[in-house]
């Protein structure tokens, strides 16, 4: 009878071990879902704020390049003074013409992305990039173009994404037991 009655609650102990393992498994699942879906709002919501920045930033750029002509310590200058990491001028060939990088002198933006042209062309007046990578340099850096003045070319302000690893520090620093994050692009590339 002892040993029976041994084996049966063995038996119920297995099961019941088994269900709670069941249940954590289920319980981090979902608590790593909730994790996960609250940095990916806190990074589109980070994003649309540095948009925001970034085009302002460039609004500013537009202005200064309306009244005058603006020298390498003028960008210098409006870099510091906004935040940026750099600012492109570009004449109606996408050619930049003046930049705070100093790699990017004689690149066009249109070989980046021929979209850029709707910019000279008057099909668009604003276009932000998404997160990626910069071409000169192999960095991860945001964008974003619009129409200089008169129509004259493109202007561009740029930002690293050292802002955006400093906000996704905090969810390290909040001690959600993260071990890495990776932020990955539309088209799979771990940024």
């Amino acid at each position: 009878q002892l040993l029976f009655e041994r084996g049966q609650l063995a038996k119920q102990a297995d099961q019941v071990s088994e269900t709670l393992a069941e249940e954590a498994e289920k319980e981090v699942i979902e608590d790593l879902e909730n994790i996960t879906n609250l940095i990916s709002a806190q990074v589109i919501s980070m994003e649309n704020e540095i948009d925001a920045s970034m085009l302002n930033a460039a609004y500013i750029l537009k202005e200064m390049d309306r009244t005058g002509e603006v020298t390498l310590a003028d960008l210098e200058r409006l870099r510091d003074e906004t935040g940026m990491t750099d600012f492109y001028i570009g004449d109606n060939n996408g050619v930049f013409t003046l930049s705070t990088e100093a790699a990017a002198q004689g690149l066009s933006l249109f070989d980046i992305w021929d979209g850029y042209r709707m910019l000279v062309t008057g099909e668009s007046d604003y276009l932000p990039s998404s997160i990626k990578i910069k071409v000169e340099t192999g960095e991860v850096f945001k964008f974003t173009a619009i129409p200089r003045a008169n129509n004259k070319g493109v202007l561009q302000s740029a930002l690293a994404a050292t802002e955006i690893e400093q906000n996704l520090q905090s969810f390290f620093d909040q001690n959600f037991s993260l071990l890495n994050l990776y932020l990955v692009d539309n088209t799979n590339l771990v940024l």
